[in-house]
Protein backbone atom coordinates (compact mmCIF):
# COMPACT_ATOMS: atom_id res chain seq x y z
CA UNK A 1 0.00 0.00 0.00
CA UNK A 2 1.35 3.64 -0.86
CA UNK A 3 -0.16 6.14 1.59
CA UNK A 4 1.22 9.48 1.83
CA UNK A 5 4.54 10.39 3.43
CA UNK A 6 3.73 12.64 5.85
CA UNK A 7 0.73 12.35 4.64
CA UNK A 8 -3.06 14.17 4.86
CA UNK A 9 -5.53 11.55 4.54
CA UNK A 10 -8.75 13.48 3.53
CA UNK A 11 -11.52 13.94 4.23
CA UNK A 12 -11.12 14.54 7.77
CA UNK A 13 -14.23 15.92 10.06
CA UNK A 14 -15.54 16.85 12.63
CA UNK A 15 -13.13 16.42 15.58
CA UNK A 16 -13.14 13.59 18.51
CA UNK A 17 -10.08 12.67 18.02
CA UNK A 18 -8.95 11.86 21.84
CA UNK A 19 -11.14 8.85 21.81
CA UNK A 20 -11.09 7.46 18.51
CA UNK A 21 -13.23 4.11 17.96
CA UNK A 22 -11.24 0.90 16.28
CA UNK A 23 -12.51 2.09 13.21
CA UNK A 24 -12.11 5.75 13.79
CA UNK A 25 -15.51 6.99 12.60
CA UNK A 26 -15.74 9.05 15.25
CA UNK A 27 -18.18 12.39 15.68
CA UNK A 28 -18.46 14.40 18.23
CA UNK A 29 -21.67 14.21 20.31
CA UNK A 30 -24.15 14.65 18.06
CA UNK A 31 -24.80 18.53 18.23
CA UNK A 32 -22.77 19.09 15.05
CA UNK A 33 -25.89 19.89 12.74
CA UNK A 34 -23.37 20.69 9.94
CA UNK A 35 -23.89 17.61 7.00
CA UNK A 36 -21.51 16.45 4.48
CA UNK A 37 -23.95 16.60 1.45
CA UNK A 38 -21.23 15.79 -1.65
CA UNK A 39 -17.78 15.15 -2.07
CA UNK A 40 -15.59 15.46 -5.39
CA UNK A 41 -11.51 14.21 -5.28
CA UNK A 42 -9.25 15.23 -7.98
CA UNK A 43 -6.29 13.57 -8.23
CA UNK A 44 -3.33 14.29 -10.29
CA UNK A 45 0.05 12.17 -10.35
CA UNK A 46 3.47 13.06 -11.47
CA UNK A 47 3.58 16.35 -10.35
CA UNK A 48 7.34 17.19 -10.88
CA UNK A 49 7.21 13.51 -11.23
CA UNK A 50 7.01 12.45 -7.58
CA UNK A 51 4.29 14.13 -6.41
CA UNK A 52 0.46 13.45 -6.20
CA UNK A 53 -1.73 16.56 -6.18
CA UNK A 54 -5.53 16.04 -4.45
CA UNK A 55 -7.48 18.14 -4.00
CA UNK A 56 -10.82 17.15 -2.48
CA UNK A 57 -14.03 19.56 -2.42
CA UNK A 58 -16.74 19.16 -0.02
CA UNK A 59 -20.13 20.41 -0.32
CA UNK A 60 -21.30 21.26 3.11
CA UNK A 61 -25.18 21.87 4.67
CA UNK A 62 -26.45 23.53 7.80
CA UNK A 63 -29.82 23.89 7.92
CA UNK A 64 -29.82 25.76 11.34
CA UNK A 65 -28.11 28.67 12.74
CA UNK A 66 -24.20 29.43 12.34
CA UNK A 67 -22.27 27.45 13.96
CA UNK A 68 -18.54 26.66 14.68
CA UNK A 69 -17.21 22.56 14.06
CA UNK A 70 -13.39 21.54 15.28
CA UNK A 71 -12.68 20.03 11.97
CA UNK A 72 -9.29 17.78 12.01
CA UNK A 73 -6.91 16.14 9.48
CA UNK A 74 -5.37 13.35 10.53
CA UNK A 75 -1.73 13.34 9.66
CA UNK A 76 0.72 10.54 8.34
CA UNK A 77 4.80 10.61 8.59
CA UNK A 78 7.56 11.93 10.99
CA UNK A 79 6.99 15.06 9.12
CA UNK A 80 3.81 15.86 7.97
CA UNK A 81 2.61 18.73 5.92
CA UNK A 82 -0.01 21.46 6.48
CA UNK A 83 -2.54 21.43 4.28
CA UNK A 84 -4.58 23.72 2.75
CA UNK A 85 -7.86 24.62 3.11
CA UNK A 86 -10.26 27.01 2.91
CA UNK A 87 -13.99 27.72 3.26
CA UNK A 88 -16.45 29.43 0.82
CA UNK A 89 -13.01 30.91 -0.41
CA UNK A 90 -11.65 31.88 2.76
CA UNK A 91 -8.03 30.47 3.89
CA UNK A 92 -8.58 28.66 7.32
CA UNK A 93 -5.47 27.76 9.05
CA UNK A 94 -5.02 24.34 11.23
CA UNK A 95 -2.64 23.39 13.77
CA UNK A 96 -0.81 20.39 14.46
CA UNK A 97 -1.77 18.67 17.29
CA UNK A 98 -0.77 15.00 18.95
CA UNK A 99 -3.22 12.29 19.37
CA UNK A 100 -3.71 10.46 22.64
CA UNK A 101 -4.13 7.25 21.01
CA UNK A 102 -2.01 6.34 17.38
CA UNK A 103 -5.16 5.14 14.74
CA UNK A 104 -4.11 2.36 12.80
CA UNK A 105 -5.27 2.68 9.71
CA UNK A 106 -4.58 -0.09 7.76
CA UNK A 107 -3.87 -3.97 8.58
CA UNK A 108 -3.59 -4.91 4.74
CA UNK A 109 -0.66 -2.54 4.02
CA UNK A 110 2.24 -3.71 1.88
CA UNK A 111 5.00 -1.83 3.70
CA UNK A 112 7.11 -3.13 6.37
CA UNK A 113 5.16 -1.57 9.04
CA UNK A 114 1.72 -0.74 9.32
CA UNK A 115 1.33 3.23 9.04
CA UNK A 116 -0.53 4.94 11.67
CA UNK A 117 -1.89 9.15 12.42
CA UNK A 118 -0.31 10.17 15.31
CA UNK A 119 -1.43 13.71 14.72
CA UNK A 120 -3.80 16.33 13.17
CA UNK A 121 -4.08 18.98 12.07
CA UNK A 122 -7.09 21.35 13.48
CA UNK A 123 -9.02 23.96 12.02
CA UNK A 124 -11.91 26.10 13.52
CA UNK A 125 -14.46 26.05 10.50
CA UNK A 126 -17.18 28.80 10.92
CA UNK A 127 -20.10 27.39 8.79
CA UNK A 128 -22.65 29.38 7.74
CA UNK A 129 -26.55 28.33 7.38
CA UNK A 130 -27.43 26.89 4.25
CA UNK A 131 -24.79 25.29 1.86
CA UNK A 132 -21.09 26.04 1.48
CA UNK A 133 -18.01 24.43 0.42
CA UNK A 134 -15.18 23.23 1.82
CA UNK A 135 -11.46 22.54 -0.17
CA UNK A 136 -8.55 20.48 1.38
CA UNK A 137 -5.53 20.56 -1.10
CA UNK A 138 -2.46 18.15 -0.37
CA UNK A 139 0.74 17.63 -2.61
CA UNK A 140 2.79 14.89 -1.15
CA UNK A 141 4.92 12.32 -2.17
CA UNK A 142 4.30 8.82 -2.41
CA UNK A 143 5.49 6.79 0.52
CA UNK A 144 7.73 3.95 -0.12
CA UNK A 145 9.32 1.49 1.98
CA UNK A 146 11.53 -0.71 0.30
CA UNK A 147 12.18 -4.63 1.51
CA UNK A 148 15.76 -5.04 0.47
CA UNK A 149 18.40 -2.91 2.56
CA UNK A 150 19.08 0.24 2.53
CA UNK A 151 22.13 -0.16 0.77
CA UNK A 152 21.24 -1.18 -1.85
CA UNK A 153 21.76 0.61 -4.94
CA UNK A 154 18.62 -0.48 -7.01
CA UNK A 155 15.70 -0.90 -4.26
CA UNK A 156 13.99 -3.95 -4.36
CA UNK A 157 9.97 -3.20 -4.11
CA UNK A 158 6.81 -5.70 -3.83
CA UNK A 159 3.52 -3.98 -5.66
CA UNK A 160 1.88 -0.67 -4.48
CA UNK A 161 -0.65 1.33 -4.09
CA UNK A 162 -1.43 4.86 -3.06
CA UNK A 163 -4.39 4.83 -0.84
CA UNK A 164 -6.98 7.57 0.06
CA UNK A 165 -9.73 7.88 2.64
CA UNK A 166 -12.96 8.67 0.88
CA UNK A 167 -14.84 7.61 4.41
CA UNK A 168 -11.64 8.55 7.04
CA UNK A 169 -11.29 8.81 11.00
CA UNK A 170 -13.66 11.32 11.74
CA UNK A 171 -15.66 11.96 8.93
CA UNK A 172 -19.32 12.95 8.53
CA UNK A 173 -21.66 10.51 9.00
CA UNK A 174 -24.63 9.93 6.96
CA UNK A 175 -25.13 9.85 3.38
CA UNK A 176 -23.62 12.05 0.26
CA UNK A 177 -25.54 13.11 -2.60
CA UNK A 178 -23.09 12.49 -4.65
CA UNK A 179 -19.21 11.14 -4.89
CA UNK A 180 -16.83 12.08 -7.62
CA UNK A 181 -13.41 10.77 -8.20
CA UNK A 182 -11.44 11.96 -11.04
CA UNK A 183 -7.95 10.31 -11.30
CA UNK A 184 -5.09 11.72 -13.97
CA UNK A 185 -2.38 9.69 -14.67
CA UNK A 186 -0.32 12.62 -16.28
CA UNK A 187 2.80 11.64 -17.82
CA UNK A 188 2.56 7.94 -16.04
CA UNK A 189 -0.34 6.70 -17.85
CA UNK A 190 -1.49 3.63 -18.24
CA UNK A 191 1.17 2.88 -14.74
CA UNK A 192 -1.95 4.01 -12.78
CA UNK A 193 -4.30 1.24 -12.22
CA UNK A 194 -7.44 2.37 -9.98
CA UNK A 195 -8.37 -1.08 -7.72
CA UNK A 196 -11.77 0.58 -6.52
CA UNK A 197 -14.79 -0.96 -8.60
CA UNK A 198 -16.27 1.31 -10.74
CA UNK A 199 -13.94 3.48 -12.44
CA UNK A 200 -14.26 4.15 -16.23
CA UNK A 201 -11.37 5.55 -18.65
CA UNK A 202 -12.77 9.04 -20.16
CA UNK A 203 -9.97 11.21 -22.20
CA UNK A 204 -7.38 9.48 -20.66
CA UNK A 205 -8.53 9.69 -17.07
CA UNK A 206 -10.26 7.38 -14.52
CA UNK A 207 -13.55 8.60 -13.58
CA UNK A 208 -16.00 7.42 -10.77
CA UNK A 209 -19.65 8.88 -10.28
CA UNK A 210 -21.35 7.38 -7.55
CA UNK A 211 -24.83 8.45 -6.17
CA UNK A 212 -26.01 8.04 -2.29
CA UNK A 213 -22.76 7.11 -0.96
CA UNK A 214 -23.52 5.57 2.84
CA UNK A 215 -20.20 7.21 4.62
CA UNK A 216 -19.75 5.10 7.26
CA UNK A 217 -19.67 2.21 4.61
CA UNK A 218 -17.03 3.58 1.76
CA UNK A 219 -13.98 1.76 1.02
CA UNK A 220 -10.64 3.55 0.92
CA UNK A 221 -10.15 4.38 -2.44
CA UNK A 222 -7.15 2.34 -4.45
CA UNK A 223 -4.91 3.45 -6.78
CA UNK A 224 -2.01 0.30 -8.20
CA UNK A 225 1.19 2.25 -8.89
CA UNK A 226 3.67 0.38 -11.04
CA UNK A 227 7.00 -1.36 -9.44
CA UNK A 228 9.00 0.25 -11.84
CA UNK A 229 7.32 3.79 -11.29
CA UNK A 230 8.36 3.38 -7.66
CA UNK A 231 11.57 1.89 -7.83
CA UNK A 232 12.86 5.02 -10.26
CA UNK A 233 11.18 7.39 -7.68
CA UNK A 234 12.61 5.91 -4.44
CA UNK A 235 15.76 6.77 -6.13
CA UNK A 236 14.97 9.82 -7.87
CA UNK A 237 13.79 11.53 -4.72
CA UNK A 238 16.53 9.36 -2.23
CA UNK A 239 19.33 11.25 -4.03
CA UNK A 240 17.72 14.64 -4.29
CA UNK A 241 16.28 15.04 -1.11
CA UNK A 242 19.75 14.31 0.36
CA UNK A 243 21.80 16.46 -2.22
CA UNK A 244 23.07 13.55 -3.47
CA UNK A 245 21.63 13.24 -6.94
CA UNK A 246 23.61 15.14 -9.39
CA UNK A 247 21.29 18.07 -10.45
CA UNK A 248 22.27 18.56 -14.25
CA UNK A 249 22.14 21.89 -15.21
CA UNK A 250 22.56 21.69 -19.00
CA UNK A 251 22.65 19.39 -21.61
CA UNK A 252 24.19 19.27 -25.44
CA UNK A 253 23.88 16.47 -28.14
CA UNK A 254 25.52 15.79 -31.52
CA UNK A 255 22.13 15.54 -32.78
CA UNK A 256 18.85 16.07 -32.34
CA UNK A 257 15.51 14.66 -34.15
CA UNK A 258 13.21 17.21 -35.39
CA UNK A 259 9.97 17.90 -33.30
CA UNK A 260 6.75 15.74 -34.31
CA UNK A 261 3.47 16.43 -33.96
CA UNK A 262 4.38 18.63 -30.90
CA UNK A 263 6.55 16.24 -29.54
CA UNK A 264 10.34 17.55 -28.89
CA UNK A 265 13.10 15.01 -28.85
CA UNK A 266 15.30 17.87 -26.67
CA UNK A 267 18.62 16.36 -24.57
CA UNK A 268 17.61 18.39 -22.15
CA UNK A 269 14.36 15.61 -21.80
CA UNK A 270 16.60 12.91 -20.27
CA UNK A 271 16.91 15.00 -16.88
CA UNK A 272 13.01 16.16 -16.66
CA UNK A 273 12.20 13.30 -14.52
CA UNK A 274 9.09 12.06 -16.84
CA UNK A 275 9.65 8.89 -18.96
CA UNK A 276 7.61 9.78 -21.48
CA UNK A 277 9.71 12.20 -22.90
CA UNK A 278 13.05 11.56 -24.08
CA UNK A 279 15.89 12.69 -26.47
CA UNK A 280 16.42 11.33 -29.96
CA UNK A 281 19.13 11.12 -32.02
CA UNK A 282 18.59 12.61 -35.48
CA UNK A 283 21.60 11.18 -37.83
CA UNK A 284 20.33 8.70 -40.42
CA UNK A 285 20.77 5.28 -39.50
CA UNK A 286 20.53 3.88 -36.29
CA UNK A 287 22.53 6.67 -34.32
CA UNK A 288 25.62 4.79 -33.18
CA UNK A 289 28.07 7.31 -32.30
CA UNK A 290 26.16 9.99 -31.14
CA UNK A 291 26.61 11.74 -27.74
CA UNK A 292 25.14 13.64 -25.67
CA UNK A 293 27.01 15.82 -23.15
CA UNK A 294 25.91 16.79 -19.49
CA UNK A 295 27.48 19.14 -16.98
CA UNK A 296 26.57 19.41 -13.71
CA UNK A 297 26.47 21.20 -10.46
CA UNK A 298 28.28 19.98 -7.06
CA UNK A 299 26.78 18.21 -5.18
CA UNK A 300 24.53 20.78 -1.99
CA UNK A 301 25.84 19.12 1.04
CA UNK A 302 29.46 18.23 0.51
CA UNK A 303 29.74 17.94 3.95
CA UNK A 304 26.90 15.24 4.17
CA UNK A 305 28.71 13.15 1.70
CA UNK A 306 31.55 10.13 2.83
CA UNK A 307 35.07 11.07 2.86
CA UNK A 308 35.94 8.93 -0.24
CA UNK A 309 33.39 11.34 -2.25
CA UNK A 310 34.06 14.51 -0.91
CA UNK A 311 36.67 15.34 -3.32
CA UNK A 312 34.64 16.29 -5.84
CA UNK A 313 31.56 16.26 -8.10
CA UNK A 314 32.47 12.94 -10.22
CA UNK A 315 29.79 10.28 -10.52
CA UNK A 316 30.11 7.22 -8.86
CA UNK A 317 26.62 5.67 -10.37
CA UNK A 318 24.00 6.16 -13.13
CA UNK A 319 20.67 5.19 -14.07
CA UNK A 320 18.95 5.22 -17.56
CA UNK A 321 15.75 4.37 -19.25
CA UNK A 322 17.20 2.98 -22.45
CA UNK A 323 14.67 3.78 -24.64
CA UNK A 324 11.40 5.98 -25.23
CA UNK A 325 9.51 5.34 -22.59
CA UNK A 326 6.20 7.35 -23.73
CA UNK A 327 4.31 3.68 -24.81
CA UNK A 328 4.64 0.42 -25.88
CA UNK A 329 4.71 1.38 -29.39
CA UNK A 330 7.47 4.07 -29.24
CA UNK A 331 9.50 1.52 -26.92
CA UNK A 332 9.50 -1.14 -29.52
CA UNK A 333 9.41 1.56 -32.44
CA UNK A 334 12.22 3.44 -31.73
CA UNK A 335 16.46 2.21 -31.30
CA UNK A 336 17.21 1.29 -27.56
CA UNK A 337 21.02 1.56 -26.01
CA UNK A 338 22.48 -1.41 -24.83
CA UNK A 339 25.87 -0.39 -24.77
CA UNK A 340 27.24 3.10 -23.70
CA UNK A 341 30.53 4.96 -23.41
CA UNK A 342 30.56 7.26 -20.27
CA UNK A 343 33.15 9.57 -20.42
CA UNK A 344 34.86 12.93 -18.92
CA UNK A 345 33.88 15.76 -21.49
CA UNK A 346 37.66 16.23 -21.96
CA UNK A 347 38.29 12.85 -22.92
CA UNK A 348 40.77 11.45 -20.74
CA UNK A 349 39.01 8.94 -18.58
CA UNK A 350 36.24 6.42 -19.87
CA UNK A 351 33.89 3.47 -19.04
CA UNK A 352 32.00 1.47 -20.67
CA UNK A 353 28.31 0.43 -19.70
CA UNK A 354 26.30 -2.38 -20.89
CA UNK A 355 22.70 -1.96 -20.64
CA UNK A 356 20.27 -4.49 -20.04
CA UNK A 357 17.64 -4.02 -22.42
CA UNK A 358 13.93 -4.80 -21.40
CA UNK A 359 11.02 -5.48 -23.84
CA UNK A 360 8.80 -4.20 -21.31
CA UNK A 361 8.67 -0.45 -21.77
CA UNK A 362 7.59 -0.13 -18.15
CA UNK A 363 10.57 -1.74 -16.84
CA UNK A 364 12.16 1.57 -15.78
CA UNK A 365 15.56 2.00 -14.80
CA UNK A 366 18.96 0.13 -15.25
CA UNK A 367 21.37 1.20 -13.02
CA UNK A 368 25.24 0.91 -13.39
CA UNK A 369 27.84 1.59 -10.32
CA UNK A 370 31.45 2.87 -11.58
CA UNK A 371 34.33 1.45 -9.86
CA UNK A 372 34.03 -2.08 -9.12
CA UNK A 373 32.45 -3.90 -6.39
CA UNK A 374 31.08 -2.54 -3.24
CA UNK A 375 30.41 -4.29 0.09
CA UNK A 376 27.69 -3.59 2.46
CA UNK A 377 29.49 -1.03 4.80
CA UNK A 378 30.36 2.56 4.67
CA UNK A 379 33.78 2.06 2.31
CA UNK A 380 34.05 0.47 -1.23
CA UNK A 381 36.35 -2.52 -1.48
CA UNK A 382 37.66 -1.40 -4.62
CA UNK A 383 37.58 1.94 -6.78
CA UNK A 384 38.75 1.57 -10.44
CA UNK A 385 41.22 4.13 -11.93
CA UNK A 386 38.39 5.63 -13.58
CA UNK A 387 36.78 7.06 -10.74
CA UNK A 388 39.77 7.71 -7.87
CA UNK A 389 41.46 10.13 -10.15
CA UNK A 390 39.72 12.32 -12.88
CA UNK A 391 36.69 12.39 -11.68
CA UNK A 392 37.26 13.15 -8.16
CA UNK A 393 39.57 16.35 -8.54
CA UNK A 394 38.14 19.68 -6.92
CA UNK A 395 36.35 21.42 -9.97
CA UNK A 396 33.68 23.89 -10.02
CA UNK A 397 31.51 21.62 -12.08
CA UNK A 398 31.48 18.46 -13.47
CA UNK A 399 30.90 17.35 -17.30
CA UNK A 400 30.10 13.66 -18.56
CA UNK A 401 29.96 12.45 -22.44
CA UNK A 402 27.66 10.11 -23.26
CA UNK A 403 27.93 8.38 -26.33
CA UNK A 404 25.78 5.31 -28.04
CA UNK A 405 27.98 2.38 -28.82
CA UNK A 406 25.67 0.35 -29.23
CA UNK A 407 21.80 0.23 -29.68
CA UNK A 408 18.94 -2.07 -30.53
CA UNK A 409 17.28 -1.56 -34.04
CA UNK A 410 13.63 -0.07 -33.94
CA UNK A 411 11.01 -1.74 -35.55
CA UNK A 412 9.49 1.18 -37.07
CA UNK A 413 11.96 4.13 -36.96
CA UNK A 414 15.64 4.05 -37.69
CA UNK A 415 16.19 6.68 -34.09
CA UNK A 416 17.87 5.97 -30.85
CA UNK A 417 16.28 7.25 -27.55
CA UNK A 418 16.59 7.58 -24.31
CA UNK A 419 13.89 8.68 -22.06
CA UNK A 420 16.09 9.83 -18.81
CA UNK A 421 19.65 9.91 -17.31
CA UNK A 422 20.47 9.84 -13.79
CA UNK A 423 24.13 10.24 -11.98
CA UNK A 424 24.74 10.56 -7.92
CA UNK A 425 28.11 10.02 -5.69
CA UNK A 426 27.53 6.33 -4.41
CA UNK A 427 26.83 6.62 -1.18
CA UNK A 428 25.53 3.52 0.42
Amino acid sequence: MIALLGAALANGGPDAWTQPTPVGDARPDGTVRTRLASERLEVRFGVDFDRVHATATYRLVNDGAPETVRYAVPLLGEKPPTPTLTLDGKAVSCTLEPLAKAIPLFADTYEMFDPVAERVCVASLAVPSGASTLVLDVVEEPFHESWSTSKDLHAGVADRDWVWMLAPAGSWKGTVDTLDVVLDPGALGDRVQPKTAGFERREGRWVLHREKVDLAAAQPLHVHLAVADMDRQAIVLGMAKRGFWMKPVSARASSTLAAQGGNRYDAANVFDADPSTAWCEGVEGSGKGSWLEIRFAPPTHIEDLPVYVRMGPGPLAMAVIPGYAKSASAWAGNGRVRELKVSTCDGKTSDTVAVAVADDWKAGLVTHRFGGSFKDDTMPTAMAEVVTKPWMQEQVEACVRVELTGVVDGGKWADTCISELLFWPETF
